[in-house]
């Protein structure tokens, strides 16, 4: 499993793109990626050309089948998000996150409120330490 976070807005074309990139990058067909995601090819096609939007599930399924995972996150409007943080990341430390979400496994809701506390805390305990 791979951690892939995205901010969920209009239009889906970011998600979609990203797809379409793995997608190809693992020299899979629309036709073997609907297969696996019960839709058809037809879909697939314009769900990547822009013609149809998928729906929430079609696009966990789809990064599911390409071996990612999809993240939605709600934050207010104006306010950064921790994709905004990852993005600035060193490469040492997104791959630290990658083994980190390789160990955790697919957990849901329950693991990923509780990683959210800890990291809080964390840096709850930094801001006081400076």
């Amino acid at each position: 499993m791979i951690l892939a976070g995205y901010y969920w807005c209009m239009p889906y074309s970011p998600i979609v793109e990203k797809l379409r990139a793995l997608r190809i990058a693992r020299g899979l067909t629309q036709l073997q990626v609907a297969e696996a995601i019960g839709q058809t090819k037809a879909s697939i096609s314009q769900y990547e050309g822009g013609k149809r939007r998928p729906t929430l599930e079609a696009l966990a399924l789809w990064a599911d089948a390409l071996d990612y995972v999809l993240i939605v996150d709600l934050v207010p409007n104006g306010a950064s998000s921790w994709v905004d943080e990852i993005a600035q990341l060193q490469p040492a430390e997104v791959a630290a996150l990658l083994r980190l979400a390789q160990a955790i496994g697919r957990q849901g809701p329950v693991l990923s409120a509780r990683v959210a506390g800890w990291v809080e805390g964390i840096e709850a305990a930094e801001s006081i330490d400076d």
